[in-house]
């Protein structure tokens, strides 16, 4: 499991992965995780959604680009 959040860390991750998939000749997943913090598309807000502690959290986190740089 890998944080979205870090560029540098999927990027890496994802290379593993290709590695390990050649050379193993099978299938590899990578489980990453993100906010949603715009949900995915106009009809999907995740302020709809219960947790208010949630949605507080999510408002409050910084965009990917924000963090790396």
């Amino acid at each position: 499991m890998f944080n979205a959040d870090d560029p540098e860390a999927v990027v890496i991750s994802l290379l593993i992965a290709g590695i390990s998939a050649c050379v193993s000749q099978r299938d590899v997943f990578l489980d990453l995780w993100g906010t949603g913090k715009y949900g995915h598309n106009e009809g999907d807000e995740p302020r709809f959604y219960p947790g208010l502690n949630c949605i507080k959290a999510i408002a409050k986190h910084k965009n990917a680009r924000d963090i790396y740089g």
